[in-house]
């Protein structure tokens, strides 16, 4: 599995970008975890940028998780009710003060 950094918004500026990048990656391996400590915000778009990895990696039987969510982006995630679809709810994966991280 490979852990991919992602830094800066992920808006509808760079989502296409950062959505190929991840395709690819997820292409390239069993699974990928994204490192998202670098990232300040995030928009419709960027979510559904994820989304769509999410689906690509679930479609292909490959992993697809988030990890280091800053609380801001995490506030994004939890108000787009997305959150269930990125974390696992039963598991205690969630550290705000490091930021969210995907249950393993």
């Amino acid at each position: 599995m490979h852990t991919i950094r992602v830094s800066g918004d992920l808006d509808v500026r760079r989502i296409n970008e950062t959505r190929q990048l991840l395709l690819k990656s997820l292409t390239d391996s069993d699974g990928i975890v994204v490192d998202m400590s670098d990232v300040y915000r995030i928009d419709s778009a960027g979510l559904a940028g994820l989304v769509e990895v999410l689906q690509a990696a679930r479609v292909s039987g490959r992993s697809f998780k988030l990890t280091r969510v800053r609380d801001g982006v995490m506030r994004v995630i939890r108000f787009a009710r997305l959150h269930r679809v990125f974390f696992d709810a039963e598991k205690d994966g969630m550290i705000p003060s490091e930021g969210y991280e995907a249950a393993a």
